[in-house]
């Protein structure tokens, strides 16, 4: 509950988006081992006026650090890419370079939007210890594209001789987007990976999730709700309650903070507590507490 998994899924959320900004919100928060639903069940307080925000960014003493953001709502989404302003003074190579692009954009985004800002390169060259020489600077102009996904910079001036000081800029301008597109992550599987479920007819011995959520709502079964709440309640100051949609047989199992707190979808609750619920369910389902010892359900 300290917020381990909110950090992996930020990193998640973003790589869907730069690797495929053309899907809508609910997509952006399904990752390899759960679906987290849409906007409503993972902004804060389930507000939908407010909006969730990623960032993610680079530092650097001597070269360009710059920081990429994403913001998504109910209206749409936003991206912008900050440039810091001492590090771009300090980088040798630049004398005037953008300090900030930004951009509104419909969810799902074709990236067919863009910015254009300028900016000045410094035309001294550098010796071979790395100092510039003592020449006059010559200043040569360019033009940074975004298109909310990538940076393009490029000279506007033929100084074909300073077209090396391109790359390393564009690769640093881009750092924090590649970043998050490189993001690998091996889940493990956890108990409750999606936020609803329909009700499924049970086995004896509860053989996937959907059958672990349906006992969960299932009334005649609301001793093991209840030992399961008791139990989460001491161990993380939990409980658990399914909510049955009026008129459907799909439900979602929320988690209560015992004390404040927002109640939110198990399936946003950290791996742990998760975990823990999932396996409970189970354990209690299959040896239910009799004067507090678990006694067996099935015959061998």
């Amino acid at each position: 509950g300290s917020g381990k998994s909110s950090l992996i899924d930020g990193l998640l959320t973003l790589r869907n988006f730069l690797t495929n900004p053309n899907q809508n919100i609910p997509s952006l928060f399904a990752y390899p081992s759960m679906t987290l639903g849409g906007l409503h069940e993972v902004v804060h307080y389930h507000s939908t006026e407010k909006e969730v925000v990623f960032s993610i960014g680079v530092s650097s003493l001597k070269e360009i650090s710059c920081t990429f953001t994403l913001r998504l709502s109910e209206s749409g989404g936003a991206v912008d890419l900050s440039f810091d302003k001492i590090s771009a003074l300090s980088d040798g190579r630049v004398i005037d370079w953008p300090h900030f692009l930004n951009m509104e954009l419909a969810v799902p985004y074709q990236g067919n939007q863009g910015e254009r800002e300028s900016f000045t390169l410094n035309g001294r060259r550098a010796s071979d210890s790395g100092e510039l020489n003592l020449e006059p600077s010559v200043p040569i102009p360019g033009i940074v594209d975004w298109n909310g996904l990538n940076v393009v910079a490029r000279l506007t001036a033929d100084v074909a001789s300073y077209s090396d000081l391109l790359p390393p800029l564009n690769e640093r301008a881009n750092l924090p987007m590649e970043l998050a597109r490189q993001t690998g992550f091996v889940p493990l599987r956890r108990g409750f990976s999606k936020p609803t479920y329909s009700s499924f007819p049970g086995t004896p011995f509860l053989g996937n999730e959907d059958e672990v959520a349906s006992l969960l709502a299932t009334p005649t079964e609301r001793f093991v709700q209840y030992e399961i709440s008791a139990i989460l309640e001491k161990v993380a100051g939990r409980r658990v309650h399914p909510q049955v949609q009026l008129g459907t047989s799909t439900f979602a199992i929320d988690s209560i903070p015992t004390g404040k707190g927002v109640p939110a979808s198990i399936v946003n609750e950290g791996f742990g507590i998760n975990q823990l619920a999932y396996m409970l369910t189970i354990c209690l389902y299959l040896f239910p507490l009799q004067d507090g010892i678990p006694v067996t359900r099935w015959s061998p």
